[in-house]
């Protein structure tokens, strides 16, 4: 029918050789380092903190649980560091998200494993 209408998901194609995944939505947190030299620090109330570049995703995943009041989990994070950008960018693309009071096995998709997902995560 000429009448329907259809729909496609375009994505920003990313350099497959710079391509990590950090996490999975299935209990894996990367914990190798690909670009050595990237380690941070900061000052905060309880004394020094140091990390890598490479923890943020790990970090963001974590904030996603606390920010959400441990309801959500935006986890399965890959993509790319940009390393040439001033400050560094993540371009991340297909996140999972796990529900904490799932209803229903599609809340968010397929990948969504609830309880369990986030439980597996940490």
């Amino acid at each position: 029918d000429d009448n329907e209408r259809g729909a496609i998901l375009v994505e920003k194609m990313l350099d497959h050789e710079k391509y990590i995944k950090w996490n999975t939505n299935g209990g894996y947190v990367r914990t190798e380092t690909t670009y050595p030299g990237t380690a941070m620090s900061f000052s905060g109330q309880n004394g020094d903190y140091y990390f890598s570049l490479e923890d943020i995703p790990q970090a963001f995943s974590h904030f996603t649980y606390n920010a959400s009041g441990r309801r959500f989990l935006v986890c399965d994070l890959q993509g790319v560091l940009d390393m040439k950008k001033s400050p560094p960018v993540f371009e991340l693309t297909d996140p999972a998200i796990h529900y904490s009071e799932q209803t229903r096995r599609t809340d968010f998709g397929r990948t969504d494993k609830g309880e369990n997902g986030i439980e597996e995560f940490f």
